[in-house]
């Protein structure tokens, strides 16, 4: 539902609001639904008082509305504890509970200023009609009010009180109607306008006003004709119902539509004939697949308006292709969109409906057997090819894999059409596969074609798909127009029709489905009859379904409520009152009057047009629908005995009678675990949402797993409210006492992404909840199990910035001992890749080096455990620490487009990842690009200052290559969270010293002592933040300081500083500046020498020049250095780009003289 609060102006961004539309809910700092909290009655008791709220509510008035039909004994205690969970909903919410006021019986809901309610708003916003608003802001206002009030006024609250609000509901969507009417005509969208007019025409036939609006509209557009026809509308309501003539006003527009001329009616479209008039359209078709082949892909998007005949253009042009020897291959969405990547499914079982064992045998072998995991039921039906054995992961990155593998697996000399019809109705699951598929197969020989409505060309969904393959070039676009009359002469010739061209423009505007719908209809009918065909192609519809017969129009209305296409067998079984002989003179009206077409040798049929159906099934009754709903998925459910459709069963038993809603609920659950299984995350969302919606209140498992699975999907798609919803499960499991449940929700409230990288305080809920689990498993002597190991590594994650390293590291150990008694080798990946994010400090670096040994056995012995872009990352960078920058890079390699489609957070780790390893590596000028990249990534939500986006990788490279100007310019932003982030103050530090503002540095880095010191938090930043303050402090010559970090850092000399995949070398090299400063040279030979010997083992090359570097200016301090070897230096920094080194080296001014001791 769309939430008025969050979209009407009246409310601002930092306010809550209660939601009677819709679902009630109440939507502050959190979204609370306060069924959750107090069952129906909290929602009753909460939606009357927030009704009632400026008035006093006594309290047998509200044990009125919440106990109807009799009270309980202690009702006034039963009515406290309601109250009591109202309250807990509102703070819950962020509202003050105190908000519910009762003193001496009577009740009042006294919000404070900035909650709002979203009736109160629509009502205030159409009882003004906007004010002075522009009419732009006008109509986008009043559109959002429309929508949010198409939703029901309080679903699942009944009682007379709620129907009379259900009455205000539709007087306020007639009024938000016509205000954005009114505005729309303003503006000059008269199509809105004339869109709007109708609605309002639809809900109640006699607000003459709207026809006014209608008539204005089809006026402003050039067609008077129609603008008559709602004239005529009005004029037959108002004398049917009220007995009175139209207004002067209207009467007066129906004078003006009269003005008509012959020559602005044939001018009423400019483009060309369907089908037997498209040849430009087919022309570009056939030229852009002329011009596909091996390593050029192309696109067409064709666009046109319902029944402009797109559908028919594209078969044409299919046809043609397939003339040509090119493989065509059809896919299409369907208005409901219940099965997960539906047009690919389509698709693929076309390819397969005919095929027999041998058959399938080749495409599998041509295609890859992964594929078939998209296709319901495919487990029975593909037992004999093991259809799952070849899916290292149930996830979006696998199907994604195996559907670019199905398109692209066979080379072939001509190109494959792609063909995705009605783009418009895809999935947000489908439209981002599609979106990878126009990104990865930019060198196949593919030409994609995309159908939609221009109406939907706005859809956010829809325009970035097509906005993707415009901006990756080599796209054509198509729009379909209506015809011009010499495209009817030419249609009523091919008709031999004898009806007048002129005339059927008139009549139908050039609409290419009205067009052959009359011209098809004219043949053997009385010509008397032709004058009286309605001027809408709705009409037209509507007046053939009144004239079908009984059985007909029952067969009809089964047809809309199923779908476009129609099995016979489901016809069938859901119109079992006819006999077999009514049922196939109705199949036979039905298809003698062209409204279904036979397809498949008669045992499917397809609805001529989504037109025909939204006509015939807007028209049902709500009672006849429900009833055929229900009847369609029993006959669904029939024939799918295992459920395998169950999304769409869920579909039909959802839209059926309420008794039905619990098998609704059952088959949702199923149908989004399947569309999770397959990453279609966003359809799995939306089912799991309707299950939540169907499942009884009482079934609390149920819904426990129900919302663990929409926990896991919004994690998945990155949803902010994935973690509420998975913690909100963990609570409702531990209620339950089960403890697989409890399992499960730990598992969908994990962290990711870019949260790992940057500094975060440990989810004190969850943990607390990971230690009472695992004292539970404690005291049940069962801290040698997979479920303990889990959860003691999960506790270590989200204690990583931490300070009790010791006590993770020894969780690990453990949890890895586990892991290897019990032979899990996938629980012991997952122990490790624990370790690396939750051990990052230099303390625990022996269990760090062991995690990484077992890391890369596992992936030795089996490859496939990088398929987890987790597990790559994290391995990726414990290899650059390790200094295997081949294996480094190995692991980002691994991770794939399909693991990184529409993920920024991921695909910045990736960038991060190869900037850490070009630097590494020694080339510089190569991390400047990567630097690029890595600017332009988009901020993950979570990163709340400049570190952690950039800071890392700037200090590690301006210290080898440029200058730190641009850290040194955000001095005053960084000294103001100097305190929140401990790195920052060293690393301005460095930056200040590095542009030459010493003194400032000097202040800065003299407000340590060894308190401060010690009190810095041994987390991931410790080893950096201690580095820098040693590289400070060592220049600075402050000696003190000096001291108490050299004996810190000595502890750690042999370890690698590193955040995340900024590489700051070894720690000698960090100690023998340190010992240099103090006059140690010994120490500082020592050190030199074994940064040296590090940097050099593990290909630090970059590091390898700034240590020698260090060791020239030590030396030349102490005695004469060779020009030679400074001029050798020198060569080596500029191959490697480290121009930071060779202007230190210059201003050192080095040469073979002994210069003695330099301050440093």
């Amino acid at each position: 539902m769309l939430r008025v609060c969050a979209y009407i102006p009246l409310v601002t961004a930092h306010s809550a609001c209660i939601e009677l539309l819709g679902t009630p809910t109440v939507r502050g700092t959190s979204v609370v639904d306060p069924r959750t909290i107090g069952g129906p009655r909290c929602v009753e008791a909460l939606a009357y008082l927030t009704v009632h709220r400026h008035r006093d509510v006594s309290a047998d008035e509200l044990a009125s509305i919440i106990w109807p039909n009799g009270r309980p004994k202690s009702w006034n205690a039963a009515a406290r504890s309601v109250l009591t969970k109202v309250r807990e909903a509102l703070n819950t919410a962020g509202i003050p509970g105190g908000s519910l006021r009762s003193r001496g019986g009577v009740l009042q809901l006294a919000l404070p200023d900035w909650v709002h309610v979203d009736l109160e708003v629509i009502r205030e916003f159409c009882r003004g009609s906007g004010g002075d608003l522009p009419a732009r802001v006008r109509a986008d206002r009043a559109h959002d009010a429309h929508r949010a009030l198409s939703d029901p006024l309080l679903r699942g609250v009944i009682g007379a009180w709620a129907d009379e609000l259900q009455a205000e509901r539709v007087s306020l969507l007639v009024t938000a109607l016509d205000i954005d009417a009114q505005a729309s005509a303003e503006e000059g969208s008269f199509d809105r306008s004339i869109s709007c007019a109708e609605a309002v025409i639809s809900i109640d036939p006699l607000v003459e006003r709207a026809y006014r609006h209608a008539m204005r509209g089809h006026i402003a557009l050039g067609d008077r004709a129609q603008a008559l026809e709602v004239a005529a509308r009005c004029r037959r309501a108002l004398t049917e119902h009220l007995g009175v003539d139209p207004s002067a006003e209207t009467a007066q527009l129906f004078a003006d539509a009269l003005q008509d001329d012959r020559t602005q009616l044939e001018a009423v479209s400019t483009a060309t004939p369907l089908v037997v008039g498209r040849a430009g359209e087919l022309d570009a078709i056939a030229r852009t697949l002329k011009s596909t082949g091996p390593g050029s892909s192309h696109c067409v998007v064709v666009t046109g308006d319902a029944g402009s005949g797109k559908t028919t253009l594209i078969r044409e042009a299919m046809r043609r292709a397939r003339a040509t020897g090119v493989t065509v291959i059809f896919g299409r969405c369907s208005e409901d969109a219940v099965v997960p990547f539906e047009p690919f499914v389509d698709a693929i079982e076309g390819q397969l409906d005919d095929a027999d064992s041998a058959q399938l045998r080749e495409w599998v072998d041509a295609h890859g057997k992964d594929v078939l995991r998209l296709l319901p039921g495919s487990a029975q039906r593909f037992a004999h090819i093991d259809v799952e054995s070849d899916a290292s992961s149930s996830d979006r990155v696998s199907t994604m894999n195996a559907v670019r593998r199905w398109l692209t697996g066979t080379v072939a000399n001509t190109p494959t059409m792609l063909v995705v019809d009605d783009l418009q109705w895809a999935s947000p699951a489908s439209q981002s596969l599609l979106r990878y598929l126009f990104q990865v197969c930019t060198t196949a020989a593919i030409c994609f074609v995309a159908v939609a409505r221009t109406e939907s060309l706005d859809d956010v969904e829809l325009s970035a798909t097509l906005d993707t393959a415009t901006r990756l070039g080599r796209t054509r676009r198509l729009e379909l127009r209506e015809f011009e009359l010499g495209h009817l002469r030419e249609l009523v010739t091919a008709h031999e029709s004898d009806l007048d061209p002129v005339q059927l423009l008139s009549k139908t505007r050039g609409h290419p489905l009205f067009v052959t719908s009359i011209l098809a209809a004219g043949r053997g009918g009385d010509p008397a009859e032709r004058t009286e065909y309605p001027s809408s192609i709705v009409g037209f519809v509507r007046r053939s379904e009144h004239r079908l017969g009984e059985g007909a129009r029952l067969l009809l209305h089964a047809c809309a409520v199923t779908g476009m296409f129609v099995p016979l067998v489901v016809l069938r079984g859901a119109t079992g009152e006819l006999t077999n002989d009514r049922f196939d003179d109705a199949l036979d009206e039905l298809v003698r009057d062209r409204l279904i077409v036979p397809a498949h040798d008669g045992d499917l049929f397809e609805l001529r047009h989504p037109i025909v159906r939204d006509v015939v099934y807007s028209a049902i009754g709500p009672g006849t629908r429900a009833a055929l709903h229900s009847k369609v998925g029993g006959a669904l459910e029939r024939m799918n005995q295992d459920g395998q459709d169950a999304a769409r069963l869920a579909f039909h038993f959802g839209r059926g009678r309420i008794e039905d809603r619990v098998r609704a609920g059952s088959y949702a659950h199923r149908a989004a675990e399947n569309a999770y299984a397959l990453g279609a995350y966003e359809d799995a969302g939306q089912h799991y949402r309707r299950a939540l919606d169907w499942t009884p209140f009482d079934d609390a498992v149920t819904r426990c797993s129900i919302s663990i699975g929409l926990g896991l999907s919004q994690r998945a798609l990155r949803d902010p409210n994935a973690r509420d919803t998975a913690m909100a499960a963990l609570t409702m499991a531990r209620q339950l006492g089960e403890r697989t449940l409890q399992n499960d929700a730990i598992a969908a409230s994990k962290r990711r992404g870019m949260e790992f990288v940057q500094r975060y305080a440990s989810d004190a809920e969850r943990v607390a909840v990971i230690d009472a689990m695992c004292t539970e498993l404690e005291a049940e002597g069962r801290t040698v199990s997979r479920e303990y190991a889990v959860l003691a590594s999960q506790r270590v994650i989200e204690q990583a910035w931490g300070a009790d390293h010791s006590e993770r590291a020894r969780t690990i150990v453990h949890a890895a001992d586990i892991a290897r008694s019990l032979g899990d080798t996938q629980l012991l990946a997952s122990v490790n890749v624990a370790a690396l994010i939750g051990l990052r400090v230099p303390h625990s670096a022996d269990v760090v080096a062991a995690a990484l040994v077992d890391l890369d056995e596992l992936v030795g012995a089996d490859p496939s455990v990088m398929n987890d872009a987790t597990v790559a990352v994290w391995l990726s960078r414990a290899r650059l620490e390790a200094g295997d920058l081949d294996g480094a890079t190995a692991c980002l390699d691994a991770i794939t487009d399909a693991h990184v489609d529409g993920d920024p957070e991921l695909r910045w780790l990736i960038d991060y990842g190869r900037l850490g390893v070009s630097l590494a590596a020694g080339d510089l000028i190569a991390c400047e690009a990567a630097l690029d990249r890595i600017r332009a990534v988009p901020p993950s939500p979570t990163d709340t200052g400049y570190y952690g986006r950039l800071l890392p990788a700037l200090t590690a490279l301006r210290t080898l290559r440029g200058d730190m100007g641009e850290i040194a310019s955000q001095a005053e932003a960084m000294r103001a969270r100097a305190h929140d982030n401990p790195v920052l103050r060293p690393a301005l530090a460095v930056a200040l010293i590095d542009v030459g503002r010493n003194a400032e540095a000097t202040e800065l880095i003299e407000w340590y002592t060894p308190q401060r010191l010690d009190a810095i938090p041994v987390d991931p930043m410790w080893l950096s933040t201690m580095a820098l303050i040693a590289r400070a402090a060592s220049e600075l010559v402050l000696t003190r300081l000096c001291e108490y970090v050299y004996r810190i850092l000595l502890d750690h000399e042999d370890c690698v500083v590193l955040t995340w995949a900024s590489l700051y070398g070894v720690v000698h090299h960090h100690l023998a500046s340190l010992a240099w400063a103090l006059g140690d040279d010994a120490s500082a030979h020592r050190h030199i020498d074994a940064a040296r010997t590090i940097h050099a083992q593990r290909g630090f090359a970059a590091w390898s020049v700034e240590t020698d570097a260090l060791a020239l200016r030590i030396r030349a301090a102490t005695g004469s250095v060779d020009v030679a070897e400074v001029t050798a230096l020198q060569d080596r920094a500029e191959r490697t780009g480290a121009t930071a080194v060779l202007r230190r080296l210059r201003a050192t001014r080095l040469s073979h003289s002994n210069f003695g001791r330099q301050d440093p």
